[in-house]
């Protein structure tokens, strides 16, 4: 599947590039206005490109995005010789994008360029030249959210892949974690077998609230924690441990709520009363 989209993000590109290639002898010469015959045309073929890498990004493949924003700003930068101003921004982005140690936020940075360079090449719009300061990347003043999530909360969460790693480090954390005294006090140790099990039985839990591809077929939540004795402290602080595991991942802010919201609906078939 992952190399289908890249044979399709190949693709993609490749059109791309001819359509540059059909336009790169009106390059050649600096000009100080705009070129109304090209600029449309590049507005228009980048808009498709980003389209193509929000949708990988958003199917978790960043990297694939990534490469594919790349090559469409080196392609488009010969063609902007006119715009000197533009060329100087997308030196500028590749080079930030680049210095980012995760694939994800390399990724979101030339979406952001690619955003950038269109807006500036749109038609009707005014070159930067005629206007003070010259266009450059916008330093973030916060951490920026991933390009909004398409499709059901199981693909927004990034799949199988995401998923299952989310439940590895969910299950590391909560059986270590004193708050939720995970084996009740040594009562149901975790051993290999139990733990494989656990994790396969939370990610289809996941899937059940998520509308992912796989079934839970385990018991309800009241029979698989009935006489356990787990409060609403303990409960919370396994959301907590949850929500860690979540942005570890870097699921996004918006995404993970999602889930702990769902999650949070299961409260009231494991905690059980204090007995009167």
């Amino acid at each position: 599947m992952k190399l289908a989209r890249h044979a399709r993000s190949a693709l993609l590109l490749a059109c791309f590039v001819s359509v540059l290639s059909a336009f790169a002898s009106r390059a050649d010469k600096p000009k100080t206005t705009a070129q109304p015959d090209v600029y449309p045309k590049l507005h228009t073929a980048l808009r498709d490109i980003h389209n193509q890498g929000a949708k990988l990004f958003n199917d978790g493949d960043p990297t694939a995005a990534y490469y594919l924003f790349q090559g469409a700003l080196e392609g488009v930068r010969p063609a902007l010789s006119g715009r000197p101003d533009v060329q100087k921004a997308i030196d500028e982005g590749l080079a930030k994008a680049a210095a980012q140690a995760e694939m994800r936020n390399r990724a979101w940075e030339l979406h952001k360029l690619i955003e950038t360079v269109r807006r500036e090449i749109k038609p009707g719009a005014v070159a930067s030249t005629q206007r003070e300061p010259p266009i450059a990347p916008r330093p973030n003043k916060k951490p920026q959210e991933p390009p909004p999530a398409t499709g059901s909360l199981w693909d927004q969460l990034g799949g199988d892949k995401v998923v299952a790693q989310v439940v590895d480090d969910f299950v590391a954390a909560v059986s270590h974690d004193p708050k939720v005294n995970f084996d009740r006090n040594g009562k149901f140790p975790l051993d290999k077998a139990k733990s494989k099990n656990l994790k396969k039985q939370l990610i289809d839990v996941i899937s059940l609230v998520s509308d992912g591809p796989h079934k839970y077929t385990g018991k309800s939540m009241v029979e698989a924690h009935k006489d356990m004795g787990i409060t609403n402290a303990e409960f919370t602080a396994a959301l907590d441990d949850l929500k860690k595991a979540l942005a570890k991942n870097q699921v996004s802010d918006t995404v993970a709520q999602k889930l702990l919201a769902e999650v949070e609906k299961t409260r009231g078939g494991i905690v059980e009363a204090p007995p009167k």
